[in-house]
């Protein structure tokens, strides 16, 4: 198994609006602060096949009591995970949220974190963690 990490590090918000409602990521990092509004940008080709079987999020700053991410892998610009991050309050965090399943990837498939906001959040940082097997 192998693992990928990313996201802020509780560095830059995530940043959602209502021009914004979904905000893109490479897997393997930020890239530009607070995310990309364009998925294509974002996207990352998988220089291998694997199978992804967990994502962890943790959210790293508060967004606000109830508020939250929902934190989507995108296969080819289809959701195909998703872990959903809420707050309930400031004392909760950091707290983390995993998804486990199974989802397998060619060489050369496009891969992408896509972020949309649970509750109107206000702002937010997170983080994630991916296990893939070959």
């Amino acid at each position: 198994a192998g693992w990928i990490t990313g996201g802020a590090s509780g560095q830059q918000d995530v940043h959602l609006d209502n021009n914004h409602l979904n905000i893109y990521y490479p897997v393997t990092g930020v890239g530009q602060n607070g995310g990309y509004y364009t998925e294509s940008i974002a996207q990352q080709p998988m220089g291998s096949a694997a199978k992804l079987v967990n994502l962890t999020v943790v959210l790293e700053k508060d967004p606000g009591n109830g508020n939250g991410f929902n934190v989507n892998i995108n296969k080819n610009g289809v959701v195909v995970a998703t872990a959903t991050v809420k707050s309930s309050g400031g004392n909760s965090i950091p707290l983390a949220s995993t998804w486990t399943g199974s989802v397998t990837f060619a060489t050369g498939d496009k891969i992408d974190i896509g972020v949309t906001g649970v509750n109107n959040p206000g702002g937010g940082s997170l983080s994630w963690r991916m296990t893939f097997s070959q």
